[in-house]
């Protein structure tokens, strides 16, 4: 499935830039941007100031439109078997349980 792989990519590096922009627009502290270690490498690429909100809104919309298309995608795709699998476990040893 390439089409969630893609998704997938999008929702991680959207994820990042939306981080670093974020600590960039509000000036986050590098003491506490350093835990979210890939944010904060993000965000000395450039200069702290509100200069950042637009980009901020960019990347929060795109990484929505990514997040709530591969959810939308899910029942089509591969990645069913995620849900899929452990719930038919589950079913199967309840089944199993009632008829023993």
């Amino acid at each position: 499935d390439t089409a969630a792989i893609v998704l997938l990519a999008v929702m991680v590096i959207s994820g990042f830039l939306l981080e670093g922009a974020r600590y960039l627009m509000l000036g986050t502290p590098a003491e506490v941007a350093r835990y979210a270690f890939i944010g904060h490498l993000i965000s000395l690429a450039g200069t702290p100031g509100p200069h950042w909100e637009s980009a901020h809104r960019i990347f929060w919309y795109l990484h929505t439109l990514a997040s709530l298309t591969f959810i939308a995608y899910l029942p089509f795709g591969k990645f069913v078997h995620l849900f899929a699998s452990p719930l038919v476990i589950a079913v199967n040893s309840l089944s199993a349980r009632r008829e023993a």
